[in-house]
């Protein structure tokens, strides 16, 4: 499946269209953070 280039651009326009953007934004950040701290004790844990 070949990805287009400006792919992101478009999902965030669809978003926007939708009105949906910052709090799905917002959801994709928290998750991130949750992600890279669950990571982190990992690594310190053994």
């Amino acid at each position: 499946m070949k990805l287009k280039k400006n792919m992101k651009s478009d999902f965030d326009e669809f978003l926007k269209d939708e009105g949906i953007f910052n709090e799905v934004n917002d959801m994709v950040i928290k998750r991130v953070i949750a992600y890279q701290l669950e990571q982190e004790m990992k690594n310190q844990n053994g």
